[in-house]
Parts: structure tokens; sequence; C-alpha cells
């Protein structure tokens, strides 16, 4: 029993007094992964953020600022991901709305812009407050929702992204570096991120082999397919 009580409180004390033992100069290792990981999504996300402040250097004049240098860059997408997997569904659905609702000067109701579509100078994007209403009306939420999402994905909640995945799935994502630095990079703020994690779980879950072999593709593919390609893709003379 004794022995039992040590090793939790050994083990909290790692967790505990991790962030401060962080050196930004080297990658994460393995181990500093699964310790923040065995935090929570969001407590390593806001521990993370505290460090990567504080210890951010700008470039100068022939030498590269924090960004630049390889072991901070898989700190920061180690944040990324932690940062990913708290965000709700539902807010990651208002960012995807407010790409394609917009208000125009003498209209009063939002005027909902389809994929490939252009927006005038003049069209602004809903607010976040507008987006989220819209979301809690059933009827247009089904509408819009069935024509930016393709099927398959999953209708959104209001949950963490995390919650639709696997805890040992998304370890083996973010314990792999190579992976992860390519994700934040093809990644933008205009795609669905829970619907490219989608995708590569299902890309994976259907090829396991092909999926270590050919990341990078698995990769664009999963965020080509995050939404509904426009009525008009390819070219508008050639048929979808």
């Amino acid at each position: 029993m004794k022995s039992s009580l040590v090793a939790a409180l050994l083990l909290l004390l790692g967790t505990s007094f991790l962030a401060p033992a962080l050196d930004l100069r080297y990658p994460p290792t393995p181990a500093d992964k699964q310790a923040l990981i065995a935090m929570g999504w969001s407590e390593a996300r806001d521990s993370l953020s505290e460090k990567l402040e504080a210890g951010y250097l700008p470039g100068l004049a022939g030498r590269p600022g924090s960004t630049g240098m390889t072991g901070y860059r898989q700190w920061l997408a180690l944040w990324k991901w932690f940062d990913l997997l708290s965000r709700t569904e539902t807010e990651e659905t208002v960012n995807l709305l407010r790409q394609y609702l917009f208000v125009r000067p003498g209209h009063e109701k939002p005027l909902f812009i389809s994929p490939g579509r252009k927006v005038e100078e003049v069209d602004e994007a809903v607010s976040r407050e507008q987006a989220a209403s819209l979301l809690e009306d059933p009827k247009v939420r089904s509408e819009i929702l069935g024509v930016l999402l393709p099927p398959g994905i999953p209708d959104p909640k209001d949950q963490p992204v995390a919650d639709r995945f696997e805890k040992s799935l998304l370890e083996s994502w973010i314990l792999d570096a190579a992976f992860s630095e390519a994700l934040f990079q093809l990644l933008t703020p205009a795609d669905y991120a829970p619907g490219v994690l989608w995708n590569l779980k299902e890309i994976q879950a259907a090829n396991p082999q092909a999926f270590k072999m050919y990341p990078s593709l698995a990769l664009a593919i999963a965020v080509v397919f995050d939404s509904k390609l426009p009525a008009n893709w390819p070219h508008h003379q050639v048929s979808r």
C-alpha cells in the first residue's frame, strides 16, 4: 500500500513539474509527450502556452528566431495538437459557417454564399454569435451542414474534438514528429479540422500499411475532403 502511494506521488510530481523543466532548444522526447498527454488536453495546452511564450525569441539579422529552430518548432506543433483537441466541434463548425455566411449592406438576414462562389468586397462575415445562433435552429443547421459537409463526416456535437477518437490513436499521431509537422503545415483556419482528423482515422483504418508508407498522401486527401467540393469543381464546363 505504501509503495503504491509513493509511486502515485512520484507520478503526480513528475507531471506537475514537467513544464518548468522544459528545454525548448531540444525536441520533446516521447516521454515528454506522454507526460503532457496524461495531464489532459486543455491542461497540457495551457502549460505549454506559458513556456512557449516565455521562451520565444524573435529572429535577428543572420540568425533565426525560435520558430526557425527544430526543437522549438516541435514543441509548438505539440501545443497545436493540444489546442486543436481541446476545442469543441461546435466551435469549429462556427468557424466553418463564418466562411460562407455574410452580411450584405441593405440585407437584414445573413446571406449564404456556397463554396466556389465569389464573395463581394462589401460582404462581411457574420459574427460568431450569429453563426452560433443559426446552428441552434435544427432546420437551418441541417440545410447548411448538408451543403458544406460531405457524407461520412459525423454531425458536429458540443464536445471536445478529441472525444471523437480513441486516445491511443491520437497518441500515435502526436508521437510522430514528422507527421505532426506535415499536418500543421497543411492545416489552415479555412479547413474543418474535425473532418480532417476523421478522414485520417478512416484512411488509416482502411489500410494501415499504406497510411504508414504514404502519410503525406493521406494528409492531402484528408484535408481536401474535409468539406464538400464546390458544385463547379473542377471546372464549370465539366460535371462533378
